[in-house]
């Protein structure tokens, strides 16, 4: 297996490891016995027979038991190839509430004619053609190296990316070019070091056309790049949110997927960044304990920034994580062209104390609420009316 791959997957599984074990830290200190867990289109068939279920943490009954049932790789039935969180997996589980109901989408391929078997097989052939064009690269990088002409193995590459469009366009309800999966490695070179702003596109036109399309008409302009000068915030730290920001738009564009950075907020150096792995679709982004732990230790606290596709205001979950001691500012990018910026004006413990308040709050006002979804949105809603002098949070649209 290539080096880049193996690295690729290693992070992959290891972040996912973190995630899991910290799930199940909570699980026991709230004395929650329940988990459920994930769902995605074009699964592994071996994973298929444990994916989207409910399970019981200790003992079974109503439910099977976790660890017999998902042979979850920490566990007492650990198996590293079919197990939940083990190689490769993108499966991932929380806490399962009954008053509250499932937090997975339970048909990821609704809609869309295809099964879970025919997706897989469709992304197999897919990453059979990545898997192609990246070792024709790197033939072409050896030949490069030793003054080689490169014609022949540059129209192969060119041949099988043809065959990889066509193949992603054919099935575009349940597959997407990830052109990050194309590449032999990532240089920060490929950006411009030329001044903070350039004339050309920022991003260029991809041909997106579903409502997750980057509004071109305000990103592509100096007035956009003028939003992060505005940020209180030293120069090299604007630069460099700038820059991811145009990593996120281009790498996610016409998907619900978000990309988190974090950089110091003194100098601007990259801490913690998802780019490159799709590590989120729906929940909350925290990055594995050890760089948590990083965050702690980096002077002077780090910024944080990541997208919402929809355009949404900033959840709680961002109000919240943005009152983590460590982090100085959170800013949110939206599609649209529009910049969150949050500051938390009181501690991690005041917030959660505030966002629990406003749960029960509306838990008692409207009993007959059984979707979390739909709790969260009234909840957020609730903050935002109370919050109107800035006493929990700053929060600036710009």
């Amino acid at each position: 297996m290539p080096t880049d791959v193996y690295i690729r997957n290693r992070v992959q599984t290891d972040a996912s490891a973190y995630l899991s074990r910290q799930s199940l830290e909570i699980a026991r200190e709230t004395n929650n016995n329940l988990v459920e867990v994930s769902r995605h289109a074009g699964c592994r068939l071996s994973h298929s027979f444990w994916e989207g279920g409910i399970y019981q943490l200790q003992g079974s009954g109503k439910y099977p038991n976790f660890y017999q049932k998902t042979m979850y790789v920490y566990g007492p039935y650990a198996d590293w190839i079919e197990g939940l969180c083990g190689y490769n997996c993108y499966h991932s589980f929380r806490i399962y509430n009954p008053s509250i109901g499932r937090m997975y989408d339970q048909d990821p391929l609704k809609g869309t004619g295809y099964t879970n078997e025919q997706v897989y097989a469709l992304r197999g052939e897919q990453r059979r053609l990545e898997n192609d064009i990246r070792h024709l690269k790197r033939q072409r990088e050896v030949l490069k190296s030793q003054g080689l002409k490169t014609n022949g193995v540059t129209a192969k590459i060119r041949a099988k990316q043809a065959a990889l469009g066509e193949h992603v366009e054919k099935h575009s309800s349940v597959l997407r070019r990830n052109k990050w999966r194309e590449k032999v490695y990532f240089k920060e070179s490929n950006f411009k070091k030329t001044k903070f702003y350039v004339e050309e596109a920022f991003v260029p036109e991809r041909g997106v056309k579903n409502k997750w399309r980057i509004n071109r008409a305000v990103v592509n302009t100096q007035a956009f790049h003028a939003k992060f000068e505005a940020l209180s915030l030293p120069k090299k730290v604007q630069e460099k949110l700038y820059k991811a920001t145009g990593v996120i738009f281009r790498e996610l564009e016409g998907t619900q997927l978000e990309h988190l950075f974090v950089f110091s907020a003194r100098n601007g150096n990259k801490i913690f960044s998802t780019e490159g792995e799709i590590l989120y679709e729906k929940g909350v982004l925290r990055p594995p304990e050890v760089f948590l732990e990083k965050f702690r230790n980096t002077k002077g606290g780090v910024v944080t920034l990541h997208n919402h596709a929809n355009s949404t205001r900033p959840s709680m979950a961002d109000i919240i994580s943005a009152a983590e001691d460590y982090c100085r500012k959170s800013v949110v990018v939206c599609f649209d062209g529009s910049i969150y910026e949050i500051e938390a004006n009181v501690s991690l413990e005041k917030m959660k104390e505030v966002y629990n308040t406003i749960i029960d709050d509306l838990l008692v006002e409207y009993p007959y609420i059984t979707d979390r979804r739909e709790l969260v949105l009234l909840a957020n809603k609730a903050f935002y009316e109370k919050n109107v002098t800035g006493q929990w949070a700053t929060i600036i649209k710009r």
